[in-house]
């Protein structure tokens, strides 16, 4: 039987009730360290690891095509796990980071870890935002940033152009989707099931491939199923630029 379906009351009940808000209440009166956190939602030990590799693999993506951004902006961000660790790093010293994501005890989580870790405020900007429905509410940006999601396209079993022309309203220089891509898994029996099971996206390419042919984006670059914290639902790379 399938589970339920990916709207925006169910993803806030599991993610925003059921996962955030009971992290950040358990988090709330004491000292840690973000891999606390990851290990609490990350409780498997051999998707812990994993989870560690999928940063590591990210991370040398964000850095490589970040070098003419001087800001980074995370949609779907979740309590940050991707991009607190980027702006620990040296390299990263020049970076301005952005955080979005539609579940508000995600945002508190994050701003909790940033407290804990003492991160320069100046560095961070965080808000709710639904991407997927909604345009950025009135608030200037910066144009020209790398926008990554990691594992954040895949709540809607059809998604529409309203994500794609939110993003796009952003002008970014460069984007980078690290998302489980359904249309490369057709002939893989257990990643397909696991994607129609759970009804996750399964027209991310197709919809980028649309707005290539309208020649809005320019597909850079695509990696095939690289990697995952779960072998079974590992995900690919795929790096475009909106066209001027």
């Amino acid at each position: 039987m399938n589970k339920l379906i990916k709207n925006k009351k169910n993803i806030l009940r599991e993610f925003n009730e059921e996962k955030y808000r009971i992290a950040y209440k358990n988090f709330s009166s004491k000292r840690f360290k973000i891999s606390n956190i990851d290990k609490f939602f990350y409780k498997n030990k051999i998707e812990y690891k994993r989870l560690l590799g999928e940063n590591k693999i990210m991370n040398s993506f964000i850095h490589k095509f970040s070098k003419d951004s001087e800001n980074i902006i995370d949609l779907g961000s979740g309590y940050g796990c991707r991009s607190i660790p980027l702006i620990k790093k040296r390299k990263f010293n020049n970076k301005k980071f952005y955080f979005f994501d539609i579940a508000p005890y995600a945002i508190k989580l994050l701003k909790l870890i940033l407290k804990n870790l003492k991160i320069n405020n100046k560095r961070v900007v965080y808000s709710v935002w639904d991407f997927y429905n909604k345009k950025f509410p009135k608030k200037k940006l910066p144009t020209n940033s790398l926008i990554f999601t990691s594992y954040s396209l895949i709540y809607r079993k059809k998604l529409n152009s309203v994500f794609l022309k939110n993003i796009l309203s952003l002008k970014p220089r460069i984007v980078i989707h690290f998302e489980p891509i359904f249309e490369y898994n057709l002939k893989n029996k257990m990643t397909k099931k696991y994607i129609l099971e759970n009804n996750y996206s399964i027209n991310l390419l197709s919809l980028l491939k649309k707005f290539e042919k309208m020649r809005k984006i320019e597909i850079i670059k695509t990696y095939k199923n690289v990697f995952g914290a779960r072998k079974y639902f590992p995900f690919s790379i795929i790096i475009w630029k909106r066209v001027i």
